[in-house]
């Protein structure tokens, strides 16, 4: 399974795509009695299934997610030898977004299977899974539809929940919140990735503000190496995005006869960066993406809750 991965552009060019493929969706099978080998055996299932549909998968809750229950409706061991093991199943899958708590669309799926264990009729059964299955297929055309009418419906309801969050929990978890909606209604992705950009803005001016301001405070304190070591310290930590990084290579410059030759190197570096615009840009889609990936990776357990109870 692979990490999510999220589309940031400063100019987004108007694309025709199906809403599939614009969102990727975590797959997580809720059972937990059964065997082990069948439980994985799903796992793989609901990542193909979604591949073949146009769907990206993810390895933890973004936003969007696919719960899979499976209910056993008729059980039967024949005596025969060794024993064979049929099995009637209930396949139940959900898709919503776990953020918002909305269920988007929803399959039930009759499956079954025979083996000469438990284990192996559950495989079997899961194995008659087709990504083209008629109840696969409605859920998804049905569910393309409700999460494009949701965001298109509800943008600014999402933009003022990401502002109130950026004032209360702080930029990161806004950050993350709008970097997760998916490209599914250009108007609300375009604002939402305006407003990313916009919080990460405001993060790095204000942390690398208070960087520098330590640096010049080490500098004026101390004229000698030891003050120039002290300011590069806080100097490596301002941000090239920010608004304050042209004064700080300024006093990287000031402090430049009193570093040695790595530093004088780290300084070099610093300033060709700085210079090369097109990696400018680059570095700021890149920050503003692991902002996002760094807080989803560690989303709050409230999240699972709420999908565990769909």
């Amino acid at each position: 399974m692979k990490n999510c991965r999220f589309l940031f552009v400063i100019i987004i060019l108007s694309l025709s795509f199906s809403a599939g493929a614009q969102v990727n969706i975590y797959p997580v099978v809720l059972n937990q009695d059964i065997p082990e080998e069948a439980g994985r055996s799903l796992a793989h299932k609901l990542d193909y299934i979604l591949s073949a549909n146009g769907y990206g998968t993810c390895d933890y809750a973004e936003r969007v997610v696919m719960t899979a229950t499976l209910d056993v409706t008729e059980n039967h061991i024949m005596p025969s030898n060794p024993p064979r093991v049929t099995k009637k199943l209930e396949l139940i899958l959900k898709v919503g977004d776990a953020v918002e708590d909305k269920v988007f669309g929803s399959a039930s799926i009759p499956l079954s299977g025979i083996g000469t264990s438990d284990n192996k009729a559950f495989i079997s059964a899961i194995s008659t899974l087709k990504p083209e299955n008629k109840y696969v297929r409605k859920m998804f055309a049905d569910m393309d539809q409700a999460i494009a009418d949701y965001y298109s419906q509800n943008c600014k309801t999402i933009l003022n929940k990401a502002r109130a969050m950026a004032m209360g929990t702080g930029f990161d978890d806004a950050i993350s919140y709008l970097v997760s909606v998916p490209n599914v209604d250009e108007a609300c992705y375009n604002a939402c990735q305006d407003l990313a950009v916009d919080y990460y803005a405001e993060k790095v001016n204000q942390s690398s503000f208070a960087a520098y301001s330590q640096a010049r405070a080490a500098w004026t304190g101390e004229k000698n190496q030891t003050g120039a070591k002290k300011a590069l310290a806080n100097l490596k930590q301002v941000d090239p995005a920010s608004n304050i990084y042209p004064e700080a290579l300024a006093l990287w410059t000031e402090i430049s006869d009193k570093l040695d030759s790595d530093e004088q190197e780290a300084r070099q570096k610093a300033l060709r960066e700085y210079e090369d615009k097109v990696q400018f840009k680059k570095s700021i889609v890149d920050a503003v993406k692991s902002v996002g990936v760094a807080y989803g990776e560690h989303r709050p357990q409230s999240i699972t809750k709420i999908f565990r109870r769909w």
